[in-house]
């Protein structure tokens, strides 16, 4: 009578593999790519201001009119400035508020602040939070740059060089509370982090 042998089934090679990629898909780290915008609930309000902006000067400037006390076409010429400059800010907040900008682009290596030229981290000597307002509870967060390195500013940089904000800042107050807190946790893990609010 013969007898019957049990055999075990040996797993395939081409399962074997399919372990190890996934194994392997698992281990490997996530690379960070993280874009933030501008907060859109505040981008509105900049617009319902600047709206109510217009209407006061419209308003204003249409009195002086019909009361003669714009007469010199001096004045004439600064009440239509004012009420252009009014119509431009109100335009660039609507469009901003409908389409939000990118605040900030934030990789492994590097930071892009606005459209401004790349940051790399190991270039940040060290990163201060401040208070961006005296009145208000504004916050923001200064990169300042290892000494020596350098980097091609756009003019707003430029102006921004030698006062508290620094060429490279992320302003956490134009952002969502969400986003904020997540983009300062980043730049904890990322580079060296003082909190200077007291």
């Amino acid at each position: 009578m013969a007898k019957s042998v049990s055999q075990k089934k040996s797993p395939s090679k081409k399962s074997t593999s399919s372990k190890k990629i996934v194994v392997k898909d698992k281990n490997k780290a996530k690379k960070l790519n993280e874009t933030f915008f501008y907060d859109r609930k505040k981008l509105i309000l900049l617009a319902v201001f600047n709206v109510f902006l217009v209407f006061v000067i419209w308003n204003i400037t249409s009195c002086l009119l019909a009361k003669g006390l714009i007469t010199t076409s001096f004045e004439i010429a600064l009440h239509i400035l004012v009420m252009s400059l009014a119509l431009l800010a109100l335009a660039g907040s609507l469009f901003v508020a409908i389409h939000p900008l990118r605040l900030a682009l934030v990789t492994d290596n590097e930071i892009t602040i606005d459209h401004n030229v790349a940051l790399k981290w190991k270039d940040i000597e060290v990163a201060k939070e401040f208070k961006a307002s005296y009145i208000y509870t504004q916050q923001a967060i200064a990169l300042h740059v290892k000494e020596g390195v350098t980097h091609k500013l756009t003019f707003m940089q430029k102006m921004c060089k030698n006062n508290v904000f620094t060429p490279f800042s992320i302003p956490l107050y134009a952002m969502t509370p969400k986003d904020a807190q997540k983009i300062r946790k980043i730049i904890k893990q990322k580079c060296k982090y003082e909190n200077t609010i007291k």
